[in-house]
């Protein structure tokens, strides 16, 4: 698979310091710049992954994150050719190693505060119509799983 062959749309937030219980709105959207890397000594894939949080005034932020995502097989990964043809199939959010997590910018801390243990985003639609479906880039996005 080449880089840039697909993205997935996560979910919505708006607010760091929205109060517990009352999830900010907005969405995730996640892509793999690089594409998907074999790792021939465990049959799975290592992905880069740049994450954008597209917030509910319109304003985003992006950024590739400083730990690759790992899946154990191709039909797991969000990005395998198989997946791309699927606009259902759900991309989460896979928070960085526990020790990492402190230090992790404030864009990583404020997804991972957002999504339950299992990558599923707690953001809440903004607006009740869908996201592009293909964005200015070109790139297809899909929505992951809501919680």
């Amino acid at each position: 698979m080449s880089p840039g062959d697909g993205n997935a749309l996560g979910t919505h937030g708006n607010d760091a310091s929205a109060p517990s219980g009352a999830e900010p709105c907005g969405f995730v959207t996640f892509s793999d710049p690089h594409g998907s890397q074999y790792d021939a000594r465990t049959h799975g894939f290592w992905v880069d992954i740049r994450m954008s949080v597209h917030f509910a005034d319109g304003t985003s932020q992006s950024m590739i994150l400083d730990y690759p995502w790992y899946y154990a097989s191709e039909s797991a990964n969000p990005w395998s050719d198989q997946n791309l043809k699927d606009p259902n199939f759900p991309t989460r959010f896979q928070a960085p190693p526990a020790p990492k997590l402190a230090a992790e910018p404030a864009l990583v801390q404020y997804v991972a505060a957002h999504s339950t243990a299992d990558g599923m985003t707690l953001l809440r639609d903004c607006i009740p119509a869908a996201a592009p479906s293909t964005p200015s880039d070109g790139m297809p996005r899909r929505r992951a799983l809501d919680f």
